[in-house]
């Protein structure tokens, strides 16, 4: 049992998944303090409302998880920062998230009049966001990646702080929703100028020119559809439904539903260092029994953290609602059970669609299409109500799910039998 023991102690896995899981729980309180403080500070509607611009800055910001993970995949597989394909990547980055805050502010009369937001001013902060965000990728992707999990985990404590101190002193001051958000404008720039001290060869502050299609990025530009496949299905999944519910219902019942949904992602962000040190340690060129082992402990800690987060939600959701987000969200607290189910349900799928990440599976690409399409559906039928909208969710998480486990089943089984997939 000692030796057993000392393995596990010596395995560097799980000594990197206690570093960065530590480290990610700090920022996941800090994360979460801010909204039970917004909550408290802001009105339900106008809670809702920050919910929503949340949602949008995650939906919008999927390209740019998408280059995060190529950057990390690129430096995990030996690639130097002053290779041609990191180059131009790092200069694709710069063009897109320029692209896509543009696009934003170009749209931001329509989003603000669909989802009956309050003002414009929010969506202009969110552009802002994107772009200095963009800024800090590579510089972080490269601290990942070379396990410097402890500054990694730092640099994300520090937005996490700073996201909270300055939204409570811009509301507090009169600026409601708008100083909500402008409190991730601050995390986002105290952020860089933390990643800059220890990476800041690696941002991405290229000269603007030219992209180059060199053989090289055509391949890495494959590979980013397979990531925004995958971190698109998780984002999606994960934020989307306050959207559907600003959409859907009136803005008390989707703020309310907004304070449900924040909670139950405790179940997410609890174990999202764990796909990060995934990530790390899968390589393309590792044996194919150690890249499973490392994914079958992935499932195995994100079941007994996620499981227990679970738990006392079905046990006790008004106390946990109240003591989170107040007591006024409670009215809505039978949603909690079930949201926390489909959540935990996602936590699981992410540990799947990660690990097909880091091996540039384009099953991944199948994964994606069909998680956001069954959701589409099933919430089209069921969310005339919250727990329809909820319900909905659910039923896509347990079919996509279903469908993970199967795509990695069949895969070890042909591994086993040395035949090549027609979906690898």
């Amino acid at each position: 049992m000692k030796a057993k023991l000392r393995s596990y102690l010596r395995d560097d896995f799980l000594r990197h998944n206690v570093v960065f899981f530590f480290g990610s729980l700090m920022v996941a309180v800090l994360n979460y303090l801010y909204h039970p403080v917004m909550s408290r500070m802001l009105s339900v509607e106008d809670f809702g409302e920050v919910q929503v611009l949340f949602s949008i800055l995650a939906l919008v910001g999927v390209p740019l998880g998408i280059f995060n993970i190529i950057a990390l995949n690129l430096y995990t597989n030996n690639n130097s920062y002053t290779s041609s394909v990191v180059q131009q990547f790092s200069l694709l980055t710069a063009y897109v998230a320029g692209a896509t805050a543009f696009l934003l502010i170009l749209t931001a009369p329509f989003v603000t009049s669909l989802l009956k937001l309050s003002s414009i001013t929010e969506l202009f902060i969110v552009a802002g966001i994107i772009i200095v965000t963009a800024i800090t990728i590579f510089g972080k992707a490269h601290l990942q990646a070379s396990h410097r999990f402890g500054i990694t985990s730092i640099a994300n404590a520090i937005g996490a702080g700073g996201k909270l101190l300055a939204a409570i002193f811009l509301v507090y001051i009169g600026f409601d929703v708008t100083g909500a958000i402008g409190g991730l404008a601050v995390a986002a720039l105290l952020t860089f100028f933390y990643v800059q001290l220890y990476a800041k060869e690696y941002l991405a502050l290229p000269k603007l020119k030219k992209v180059k299609l060199t053989p090289e990025l055509k391949k890495e530009l494959h590979f980013g559809l397979i990531v925004l496949c995958g971190t698109g299905l998780i984002t999606f999944l994960t934020m989307a439904d306050v959207i559907f519910a600003k959409y859907l219902f009136t803005p008390e019942v989707a703020g309310l539903y907004s304070g449900i949904s924040v909670v139950g992602r405790i179940v997410l962000f609890l174990t999202a260092s764990i796909a990060g040190v995934l990530l790390a340690h899968v390589k393309i060129s590792a044996p194919v029994q150690e890249n499973q082992k490392f994914l079958r402990q992935g499932l195995i800690l994100t079941t007994l953290i996620s499981g227990g987060t679970l738990l006392l939600f079905i046990l006790a959701p008004k106390l946990v609602i109240s003591i989170l987000v107040g007591s006024e969200y409670s009215t809505l607290a039978h949603l909690l059970p079930p949201l926390g189910i489909y959540l935990f349900l996602v936590a699981l799928i992410n540990m799947y669609v990660c690990y097909g990440i880091a091996l540039r599976q384009k099953s991944v690409i199948i994964i994606g299409i069909f998680g956001i399409l069954s959701t589409v559906l099933f919430v089209s039928v069921l969310a005339a109500t919250p727990i329809g909208l909820v319900t909905g969710f659910l039923i896509s998480s347990a079919l996509t799910l279903t469908l993970c486990f199967y795509v990695q089943f069949t895969r070890n089984k042909a591994t086993s039998h040395h035949v090549n997939l027609p979906i690898t």
